[in-house]
Order: C-alpha cells, then structure tokens, then sequence
C-alpha cells in the first residue's frame, strides 16, 4: 500500500511539472482512442515513466489518458529523430488482472514483430544533501541518470518542486522485449530477474524461443548472425536479425514484406 501511494503520488507530481520542461519534452504526433476518435496535438513520452498513461497537449489545454481508452499513438522524436508508434494490446499486470498496456513498435513484418513495454519496477524517495538541493532550487523538475544503466535497465534521479521545497525519487525503469508470431501471439523475449537472483539490473533472455520462432530459416539466421557479428541480447542487432528473417520469408512466399501494423 506504502508503494503504490509513492507511485501515485510520483506520477502526479510528474505529470503537473513534466510540461514545465520545455519542449523536448514533446513530440508532435496523434492519438487514436477506443471510440475511433483520433486527436492531434503535442504528444508526451511521460507514458514511459507513468505506467501507462500518455499526455496531450492541445487547444491550450491538457488531457491525460490511461491505457484502456486508446488504441494507437504516434509521436515524432527529435531526439530519436523518427516517428515512435505505439499500441495499446491486451496485457495482464503482475497480479494477472486482465487489462491494456502501451508496447512500442520497434519492427514488423508478416512473420515477426518485435515490440518493447516499459514499466516502473521502483520508486524510492530519497534524501538531498544541502548543497545539492541549493544547486538545484532553481532548476528543477529535472531527471539525472544514474549509473549502471544498460539496454534493458534505466535509472534516474527525478527531482520536482513542490510549495518551493524539492522533492528527490531514485526511479528504475525496465524495458521489456516481446515477440508477435505469425499467428499474431504476444510472446515475451525479456524477463526481470534481479530480485530473484538477488542481482542488480540481471536480465533474462528467452533466446530459445527467438530461435523456436525462426527455425524454419535456422541456417541462415544462424549465418548471418555469424557474418555480421551480431549479438541478439543487443536490440539494435535483433531487429537486424527479424528484419532479414522477414525479408526471407516473404521472399520464399514471392510477396512485398507486409506489416501486421
């Protein structure tokens, strides 16, 4: 109960000062609910940070909306410089209560999609030292990244004011990886193990099941991963892979790649 208060209270504050960080914090992009309705505006990434929850910015005002009344949003990062598409798919939570999630479209194709959610695993309050929170006063809300931080593991310090005082969160964020197979099953490629194993930012990775996916073109995946020295726990290497296994498979049926999305 003390946690998921913290969260609330994380994400609310989050979302009243996240507008007051500038713009590179937007994206502009639309978003499709479940009545059809498709709004266009600025687009927040504060969905990545708040379980399930994306932002809007239009017509001078703000709309918030949960996973469970959008279908589909898009956004154009300039960070990234690319368009970020996003899908609300049938999702359980930790407790198995059946629900929708936000899962983001790394790549697709006729046989294989990858996609990647994002989910807060921490939220902890944390002290300021003096000096800090004097360095500090006048620039927050800001978020610093915090070490150890890898493909699937981030970790940073989210700093807000409230009522002029600071208020300090050390968040950790996991990225998990998922598949959609060719008979448009969600299976997942990435798994949290670090409590269990009582390790910090250990993931697990499903690779039998990559390979249980591709093993109608097991040889040449195999060779081309070997060719081009590709490691499939990396991200950016295995959408590589998919996208050559896809290009493979719809090469063998004579047709164009087509998209499930």
């Amino acid at each position: 109960m003390k946690k998921s208060c913290i969260s609330i209270l994380f994400i609310m504050m989050f979302v009243v000062t996240y507008a007051q960080e500038g713009s590179t914090a937007w994206g502009d992009g639309k978003i499709t609910l479940v009545n059809g309705i498709t709004l266009k505006g600025k687009i927040s990434v504060a969905h990545e940070f708040s379980q399930d929850l994306v932002l809007v910015h239009r017509e001078g005002k703000w709309e918030t909306y949960a996973s469970h009344q959008v279908n589909y949003f898009e956004f154009w990062d300039q960070k990234q410089g690319g368009l970020r598409k996003f899908f609300a798919l049938p999702h359980q939570d930790k407790e198995g209560s059946p629900g929708k999630a936000f899962f983001e479209l790394l790549t697709d194709g006729e046989n294989l999609t990858l996609l990647a959610r994002r989910t807060i695993e921490e939220i902890q309050p944390v002290k300021l030292r003096s000096k800090l929170k004097q360095d500090l006063l006048s620039e927050a809300p800001v978020s610093v990244p915090l070490k150890e931080n890898t493909e699937q593991w981030y970790r940073f310090l989210k700093i807000v004011k409230d009522d002029s005082k600071l208020k300090a969160f050390e968040v950790k964020i996991f990225e998990s990886l998922y598949f959609i197979d060719a008979l448009g099953r969600l299976r997942r490629y990435t798994y949290d193990h670090s409590r269990k194993l009582l390790s910090t930012n250990y993931t697990k990775f499903e690779k039998k099941l990559f390979y249980e996916l591709t093993l109608d073109k097991k040889l040449e995946i195999q060779e081309y991963i070997k060719d081009h020295k590709f490691d499939i726990k990396h991200k950016k290497d295995l959408i590589q892979v998919i996208d050559y296994y896809n290009r493979i498979k719809a090469f063998d049926n004579g047709l164009s790649q087509e998209k499930i999305f």
